[in-house]
């Protein structure tokens, strides 16, 4: 990356009280020669999500407005798009763009009448636009890496009120850090409540003319168009991140996925049509009303209370962080599967299967003939078996080979991992379709040895999807992501007119995990709780000693109180040479093995109690001699919960790394037979922790978890 980004221009950034040149993956451009950006080494404001300023945030004077003046800032801002019209039937007029009471306000109106800027833009495009005045207001300045937080209303009609990141002159990157289509008229993804954030990233520059995206949705269960809500970007070399009211909502790896290195202007605007709505807002729709504060208030009104940017010196940390919205409320279901090896869809065993819960409409009405429908769901030590028992009176298949989706049949989603908040397809992710007449459709990441069988009956049909547990650990108490979708289409419609869904409320399921339920196998005594002998290892008094501390003749180590409650503290009091005089920590059970059970994860919690930011590994391995490596980098100053979950405690045997973010590498293990945990510093590689001498690391509360 440092080759691509040494072809990026670097200007000298000057404050009021002194001159800062920003480190070099720092990126600014200003898009006027000769201009310069002023920082505020000491700012009023901060990140909502870093209000203790951990990376040394400097207020960028030259990008940030507060929109106090009487008009909009012609320095800064153009009051229109300089690329493009608008997304039709709606067009940019300048007219719809004001500032008022120290805020932004962009307008989306119904026109009766043809304005001038629609009647001209109709010499060039037709009838194209039409019916809607929208608003654009776009930054003169562009912007690279660095802190972008706005505080915004957005507007109660169904157009968008959007703010995003785009150079279509330069750079062939889009960063949507939010779109929000306020009340909209028709939709599946979007509520009409108006609490859905859109976000997502483009790639535009590849040479066979795809483009790759980052799309998430969350639903905030708040009406965002009733009252102010703050939206921040944490734009950096390594890492997008995307907040709502200072909590993260969304982050990615920017090298691995998209090379978001060239500086954007930055975007205010509003549209029509955009995602799954189909109907634009009626005349009706727009009028002035009084909130019950007593405001009066336009519904087409998109009000901006600021845009703040900021530039900092420290670098970004690159580890991955816990996402946690606090009113992502999308439901998580739970469905068991119970033990047993049904050898066919009609074998007497799938009686001893309780069935799961009655199934909700994504798309048309839950009739009384798919109230009828069963789905079931067992397990052995080889496969999952789910068994879908359809009744529908019209078994229809699209005789349209590009369509054929379009016809009865059952989809079924599975998440090994049942991560939440990723929003996008992993390696252990994955759909099957079956179609009555025996067709599969599946997704690239189906495993191996997946069987699919269908079967008309007299009352419909019946599919079976028999997995391998590759991707799982497949016993008792285990728990992975699932969710099934019976999708029923009939000839008169010509294709599907309802989809029935568990889960998934959204309709996003063949596209998003994170809609997913859970679906728990139950053991042959009935046993759904995980079942594991590691104890839970927190250094109190109380607890066996299963640890010890080996390293050189500086390593020290001692049990540690904070606010009375123990933890182990280990001292690098000079780097080793060799790996055989590494300070570490090892626990390890004082006979037999550590079976994690039905757990899927091993968690720790870990203090960096230095100035320094240093890299964490922690070995775990079992009795058939696998050692899978994990690495977490702990801020300075910091604690982290640090977890090793099923990708990176792997498969027995099974070689893979995964370097980037906090990474793994070595031979996945076996979970039921844990023999070490060791915890340590890659002290004897020089290119590690590069110029740290001597470092604290403090354990605590290391157990089994899922």
């Amino acid at each position: 990356m440092k080759k691509k980004l040494s072809a990026i221009i670097f200007a000298t950034i000057i404050s009021a009280s002194c001159i800062t040149t920003m480190a070099q993956d720092e990126v600014f451009i200003p898009s006027v020669s000769g201009v310069v950006e002023q920082l505020d080494p000491n700012p009023q404001y901060l990140p909502m999500s870093d209000q203790n300023n951990i990376r040394d945030w400097q207020l960028s004077l030259t990008m940030s407005d507060e929109f106090e003046g009487a008009s909009l800032d012609s320095s800064k801002w153009y009051n229109y798009h300089p690329f493009w019209s608008g997304r039709s039937p709606s067009s940019f007029h300048k007219e719809n763009v004001r500032v008022e009471d120290g805020q932004l306000i962009l307008s989306s109106t119904y026109e009766e009448t043809p304005t001038q800027t629609i009647l001209n833009l109709s010499k060039v495009h037709g009838d194209e636009f039409h019916t809607y005045a929208s608003a654009a207001v776009v930054s003169k300045n562009k912007g690279g890496y660095g802190y972008y937080e706005v505080m915004t209303r957005t507007a109660p009609v169904g157009v968008s009120s959007s703010f995003w990141f785009r150079d279509p002159k330069v750079g062939k990157r889009e960063i949507d850090v939010y779109e929000q289509v306020g009340r909209p008229e028709d939709g599946n993804i979007l509520k009409a409540d108006g609490s859905t954030i859109h976000g997502n990233t483009h790639r535009f520059d590849y040479a066979d003319g795809k483009t790759t995206t980052t799309p998430f949705t969350v639903h905030t269960g708040m009406d965002l168009t009733d009252e102010y809500h703050v939206y921040g970007l944490e734009w950096g070399r390594d890492k997008l991140r995307f907040y709502f009211n200072g909590e993260l909502m969304y982050e990615f790896d920017n090298p691995e996925k998209q090379e978001i290195f060239e500086p954007l202007h930055a975007i205010f605007d509003m549209e029509t049509r955009l995602f799954d709505i189909k109907k634009d807002p009626p005349a009706e729709k727009f009028y002035t009303y009084t909130t019950e504060d007593g405001e009066e208030r336009f519904t087409g009104d998109f009000h901006v209370e600021y845009f703040r940017v900021w530039r900092s010196d420290v670098d970004q940390d690159p580890s991955d962080h816990e996402i946690t919205v606090n009113d992502y409320e999308h439901p998580i279901n739970n469905f068991n599967a119970s033990y047993g090896s049904p050898a066919s869809m009609s074998d007497p065993v799938w009686a001893n299967a309780e069935p799961l819960s009655a199934m909700h409409a994504k798309k048309g009405e839950v009739t009384a003939d798919s109230q009828k429908t069963v789905v079931k769901s067992m397990w052995d030590e080889e496969y999952l078996y789910i068994l879908a028992d359809v009744f529908d009176s019209e078994v229809y298949r699209n005789s349209n080979p590009s369509a054929l989706h379009e016809s009865d049949c059952t989809e079924l989603y599975i998440s090994a991992y049942k991560e939440r908040n990723k929003g996008l397809y992993n390696l252990d992710d994955f759909w099957i379709k079956i179609y009555p007449d025996g067709t599969v459709q599946n997704h690239e990441n189906m495993p191996a040895g997946t069987i699919c069988e269908a079967e008309v009956t007299p009352t419909g049909y019946r599919t079976l999807y028999k997995i391998p547990h590759e991707l799982y650990n497949g016993r008792a108490g285990a728990t992975i992501g699932f969710d099934i979708q019976i999708n029923d289409a009939s000839a008169t419609a010509g294709a599907r007119h309802t989809i029935l869904g568990w889960n998934d409320t959204l309709n996003e399921a063949y596209r998003n995990p994170d809609v997913f339920g859970q679906l728990t196998l139950v053991g042959s005594n009935g046993e759904t709780e995980p079942v594991s002998n590691m104890p839970f290892i927190s250094f109190e008094d109380s607890e066996e000693v299963v640890w010890n501390v080996t390293g050189n003749s500086k390593t020290e180590s001692e049990i540690v109180s904070y606010t009375g409650v123990n933890a182990m503290s280990v001292t690098m009091g000079e780097r080793a040479s060799n790996k055989n005089e590494v300070t570490m920590l090892t626990l390890a059970p004082t006979s037999g093995v550590w079976d994690i059970g039905g757990n899927d994860r091993i968690s720790s919690v870990i203090r960096n109690t230095g100035d320094s930011n240093i890299q964490i590994r922690i070995n775990v391995v079992d009795a058939l001699g696998n050692e899978k490596m994990n690495y977490f980098t702990v801020a300075a100053g910091t604690t982290k919960e640090c977890i090793i979950g099923p990708e990176k405690l792997g498969q027995p045997g099974v070689n893979n790394a995964d370097w980037t973010g906090d990474g793994h590498a070595g031979n996945g293990v076996d979970t039921s037979q844990i023999t070490k945990i060791k915890y340590y510093m890659p002290e004897e590689m020089a290119n590690v922790m590069a110029g740290v001498k001597q470092a604290t690391f403090v354990v605590d509360e290391v157990h089994a978890t899922r």
